[in-house]
């Protein structure tokens, strides 16, 4: 049995969304998600040349006629700038002892490596999580046409901006599968892949344009990019995929707890069942054990969300902070939008002893 809480720290009335908002069915007009750019103001932000960026928003900003959508485009790309700074607001030395309050022996070397190497409300109750494994006969599971499902066709299609069949994942997916036909093979040699992948942590998502696509390039991921870019895959393959995410947690003595996202694979004739590729391949002989996370879940999860980038309910009336996710909440007032670095949040848990 678990108590869990979610708590932000802020002061203010506020629009909570998360775990108490609802996210709404995917025909709703997306209110409180920014309206797309220009693609080459979209360009200068993902390649780092802000100063081009904001002189190009000007100039456009300052067109006659320039519609609601269009500024909001605009003034997002803005936005979203001033979120990677606060992402990026450490200079070397700084970034290296903040590490070191967390990584005591942290050398010198060991940090230039991960340098070079681009790896740097109250609400409480109580439920039951149980851990949930599906043994899964290769040899059973079928071929099916998920396209011509209507319950199924959403879950292999594209979904911009973060789900995208682009040439370089193409490119990817026939290199990784090669000439497998077996649906969950080719799951099996996509969830390798992409566990290759180094763990990173990440910037906030609200300031990448395309997650699958960034864990692909980056060389280091975080759950929620590897996540997407698995879906990404999978779907491409006719297989169909959908999002999970909430926190994970450990007992209370181990005192961990983090954000997390994973997904689900549809199977026949097993039908959903889950997959988690941050936890990746277990170190086992035995290959029920080894491929575990691919078909189960531990019970140290708790779920808030099982779709991703979908307009809130009741909607915002300034810019989401998470535009992906959402498990910290969201929080505004009348004078604005609250970021993250202007409130805070945590996830209160205790482990209660198993109901007989």
């Amino acid at each position: 049995m678990l108590q869990v809480g979610v708590r932000p720290g802020i002061p203010v009335m506020a629009v909570m969304a998360g775990i108490l908002c609802l996210l709404s069915l995917a025909g709703r007009a997306q209110d409180d998600l920014p309206p797309p750019a220009p693609p080459e103001v979209h360009a200068l932000v993902e390649q780092g040349d802000f100063a081009a960026a904001e002189a190009r928003i000007a100039a456009l900003l300052a067109t006659e006629g320039l519609s609601t959508d269009a500024r909001r485009g605009l003034e997002f790309q803005r936005e979203r700038m001033r979120r990677i700074r606060l992402d990026f607001s450490l200079d070397g030395t700084a970034a290296r002892e903040s590490i070191r309050r967390q990584v005591p022996d942290l050398t010198d070397a060991e940090f230039a490596a991960w340098s070079t190497g681009g790896q740097l409300e109250w609400v409480s109750y109580d439920l039951t999580v149980h851990a949930r494994h599906v043994h899964i006969d290769p040899e059973r599971v079928q071929r099916i046409d998920a396209a011509a499902d209507p319950q199924l066709a959403a879950h292999v299609s594209e979904r911009a901006p973060h789900i995208v069949f682009s040439p370089a994942m193409r490119a990817f997916s026939e290199r990784v599968v090669g000439d497998e036909t077996n649906p969950y093979r080719i799951a099996q040699k996509l969830f390798a892949a992409v566990d290759d992948i180094p763990w990173g942590g990440a910037r906030e998502y609200s300031t990448i344009g395309n997650l699958g696509e960034h864990a692909l390039h980056a060389g280091h991921a975080d759950c929620g990019q590897v996540t997407l870019l698995l879906m990404t895959l999978l779907r491409m393959n006719g297989i169909p995929a959908r999002w999970q995410s909430g926190w994970v947690y450990s007992e209370d003595s181990e005192a961990h707890d983090t954000m997390h996202d994973w997904g689900w694979l549809y199977l026949a004739p097993y039908g959903w069942v889950p997959m988690d590729v941050t936890t990746g391949l277990l170190a086992s002989d035995d290959q029920d054990l080894r491929w575990f996370y691919l078909g189960g879940l531990d019970a140290y999860r708790i779920a808030f969300n099982d779709d991703f980038g979908r307009p809130l309910v009741p909607a915002k009336t300034h810019f989401r902070s998470e535009t992906v996710d959402s498990q910290r909440g969201e929080a505004e007032w009348r004078g604005g939008n609250l970021y993250f670095d202007q409130w805070d949040y945590a996830f209160d848990w205790q482990m209660l002893p198993a109901v007989e």
